[in-house]
């Protein structure tokens, strides 16, 4: 089996790359397949991002990948609300993610 990610999935992950880079959003993630970790550090590097991996509780073949720029943000991502449920755990995920106001309040508000 390749262990090169689609195109798809590539191009995601080089928006998500795109938007940290540029400060349009201070956090992005995603979840990918744990073969395709050493190729998103790649392209990560290649911009001077930087990558939190974490695992998916139950499922070994994925992880949870974390873009970023600064390090303070490190103690941010380590505590976003894994499943939110509050209003307040909704707004803290979409402002770090670059989310607006608006946006989170339109989701919020359904």
């Amino acid at each position: 089996m390749e262990n090169k990610m689609s195109e798809g999935i590539k191009m995601q992950l080089l928006m998500y790359i795109e938007y940290v880079k540029c400060g349009v959003k201070p956090i992005a993630f995603m979840n990918l397949q744990s073969r395709y970790i050493t190729e998103a550090l790649q392209l990560i590097n290649q911009k001077e991002l930087k990558l939190l991996i974490k695992d998916i509780q139950g499922c070994e073949e994925w992880k949870t990948i974390f873009l970023y720029k600064h390090n303070y943000l490190v103690d941010i991502i380590n505590n976003l609300p894994n499943n939110p449920t509050s209003i307040f755990e909704h707004w803290i995920l979409g402002k770090a993610c670059g989310y607006s106001d608006e946006a989170i309040g339109e989701f919020i508000n359904g």
